[in-house]
């Protein structure tokens, strides 16, 4: 699954559906928030009225934002604060 969606990201490059399967994919699979957040910006550059792309940017932001004194890694910060 992570090898087609990651051919079909590079294939259709700002096609939505991809990004946010990933963004979905990379929270709740394997638990790498900040690529989940990187992949909501990403479809949320493209598409900024769609409100399931701002509600999971959201949700994401405030995971993170929850997290941060958690993590020992400076990039959560700046992902939060990019968004």
């Amino acid at each position: 699954m992570r090898d087609f969606l990651r051919y079909m990201r590079r294939k259709h490059k700002k096609c939505v559906q991809p990004i946010v399967i990933s963004a979905h994919h990379s929270t709740m699979l394997i638990s790498h928030h900040q690529d989940a957040a990187r992949y909501y910006l990403k479809a949320y550059i493209l598409m900024q009225e769609c409100r399931l792309i701002n509600l999971c940017l959201g949700n994401i932001d405030a995971f993170l934002y929850n997290n941060l004194p958690l993590a020992d890694n400076s990039q959560v910060g700046f992902v939060v604060i990019r968004a």
